[in-house]
């Protein structure tokens, strides 16, 4: 054990310390069942500040520090997402910085970053807004979204303080509302879409980590590909209307509330929407793109493992795809390249990206 943590060390010359040589995917020190060695063999005495912190993640975005907990840990998982009740943020005044407390800093690049607690609030309240369906309120923020894009460029920043209020508004919402409903699902680039990602990903090797990861790569592909006799798009629609359906029924109407408790906590924690330098809408975007990748895949598991898809089948996704995303560096910044063209029409990618009628 001291060979192998001694070779997967580095020296950081910035730091005058030894870090982890992660090598843009998972520490060499996880365990294929997502335990840690160091931990199962000597105990939390042995862990580093930084481990010693998980499954703790926070964020300092100038005199605002967030915390939220990571999915990649199955015991704050269960904690974050099996309580049906919405997810509420609670404040708190820090005297004193806590001692070796390690902190991610957000990219101080970002110029929205000083509205993000506004943003924030008004965001959590539209994806955990129960009158509209969950695909709904997904479509309902990326418009919320673009109208903020147009106060910020307009110079009247002011005016984002109104939002919050004006949503909460019935003439406001049910407009919202009706242009949400309205929006036509366009099947064949979304599928398009979505493989499309999944290949670009599969390109860096930076999808799975472990042979157990590997399993979930076949879903997809059992759930869409594996019927040879699809040669129109019209087959294809009726391949997706079933696995839809299977998701509605084995999925959503038996584990909806973690389903949409994960997405807003997603949003959260990932600090969105300024997770990167970007407009508000190309950060919605990257989010959503990473969840519609999500669903697709536990859709895909729907479809395969029908009435024996458990919560615990949920919760190993959860905490694996959690794991890509929160660990795996160029996971989030493949995806977004995948879609920065793409963006530049964005009625065309809503469209592929969202199925009002699941």
């Amino acid at each position: 054990m001291r060979k192998r943590v001694l070779d997967s060390l580095y020296w950081n010359e910035a730091s005058h310390t030894y870090r982890m040589n992660l090598d843009r995917t998972a520490c060499p020190m996880l365990r294929a069942d997502l335990l840690c060695d160091i931990q199962k063999n000597f105990g939390e005495g042995y862990l580093s500040n930084t481990c010693a912190e998980f499954p703790r993640r926070t964020f300092v975005i100038d005199d605002l520090i967030e915390r939220s907990l990571s999915m990649t840990c199955p015991v704050a998982a269960e904690l974050a997402l099996l309580d049906p009740s919405p997810l509420t943020l609670r404040e708190t005044t820090l005297r004193t910085m806590r001692a070796e407390c390690f902190f991610y800093r957000s990219n101080h690049e970002v110029p929205t970053r000083k509205y993000l607690r506004l943003l924030q609030t008004i965001s959590l309240d539209i994806l955990q807004d129960r009158r509209l369906s969950f695909n709904e309120r997904l479509m309902a923020l990326g418009i919320v979204m673009s109208e903020m894009d147009a106060i910020i460029a307009g110079g009247k920043e002011n005016q984002l303080e109104l939002i919050p209020r004006v949503y909460r508004m019935d003439d406001y919402f049910q407009s919202l509302a009706t242009k949400a409903k309205s929006m036509p699902f366009d099947l064949p680039y979304h599928v398009t879409l979505m493989f499309g990602l999944l290949d670009r990903l599969n390109e860096r090797a930076i999808v799975y980590y472990s042979p157990m990861q590997r399993v979930f790569a076949t879903y997809p592909i059992e759930a869409f590909r594996a019927e040879a006799t699809i040669t129109t798009w019209a087959q294809m629609a009726a391949v997706y209307d079933r696995n839809a359906a299977a998701y509605k029924k084995f999925v959503l109407e038996r584990f909806g509330h973690v389903i949409e408790k994960y997405a807003a906590h997603s949003f959260f924690a990932g600090l969105y929407p300024c997770h990167a330098p970007l407009t508000l809408l190309n950060n919605y975007f990257l989010y959503l793109t990473l969840w519609k990748l999500f669903e697709f895949g536990v859709m895909s598991m729907a479809a395969v493992l029908k009435e024996n898809f458990t919560l615990d089948d949920l919760m190993e996704f959860i905490e694996r795809f959690s794991n890509r995303v929160d660990h795996a560096s160029l996971f989030q910044q493949i995806t977004l390249d995948y879609i920065t063209d793409k963006v530049s029409a964005p009625n065309e990618l809503l469209s592929a990206l969202i199925d009002t009628q699941l």
